[in-house]
C-alpha cells in the first residue's frame, strides 16, 4: 500500500512541477480573462471588451514565473490594426504583475476595431530579444 501512495505522490510532484514550467500568463479586464504562453506556436486567445470611455478599470496581466526568472526583462505593447503602437504606460508595482488603465486604452482606441497585446522580452544585457503575441483585443460599442 506505501508503494501505491509512493506512485501517485510520485505522479502528482511530476505533474504540478510540468504544469509549473507551463505556467499560462494570465489577461484580465472587465470580468473576463484568457491566457496566453510564451510559445512561438501559441494561439492566441481573443479578448472581447466593452468601449466606455469612463471606465474606471485595468487590463492586468499576472506571470507567476517572473520571480524564477530575474535575469529577464518584459516590455508589454499595445498594437493598432497597422501595428503602430499606442501610446501607453504598463505599470508593475508587484513583481509578475502589469497594468494600465481601461480609460487611457480606450481613449486611443476605436469601438469595432481588434488591437493587439505583445511582449517583448530581452536578456539584461539586452543581446536577446523575442517578441510574442500574447492575446487580440476586441472592442465591441
Amino acid at each position: 500500500m506505501k508503494f501505491i501512495y509512493t506512485i501517485i505522490i510520485f505522479c502528482v510532484a511530476t505533474t504540478l512541477h510540468a504544469q509549473e514550467n507551463e505556467m499560462p500568463i494570465q489577461i484580465s479586464a472587465q470580468n473576463s480573462t484568457v491566457k496566453a504562453y510564451f510559445k512561438d506556436n501559441h494561439k492566441p486567445d481573443t479578448l472581447l471588451l466593452k468601449m466606455n470611455k469612463k471606465e474606471e478599470g485595468k487590463l492586468v496581466i499576472m506571470y507567476a514565473n517572473t520571480k524564477s526568472e530575474n535575469n529577464l526583462k518584459r516590455y508589454f505593447t499595445i498594437t493598432d490594426k497597422n501595428n503602430q503602437p499606442l501610446k501607453l504606460f504598463f505599470l508593475s508595482r508587484i513583481v509578475g504583475i502589469t497594468h494600465i488603465l481601461l480609460n487611457d486604452f480606450f481613449k486611443q482606441a476605436q469601438a469595432g476595431n481588434f488591437y493587439n497585446l505583445y511582449c517583448t522580452i530581452s536578456t539584461e544585457d539586452g543581446k536577446e530579444t523575442k517578441q510574442f503575441l500574447l492575446c487580440t483585443i476586441k472592442l465591441n460599442k
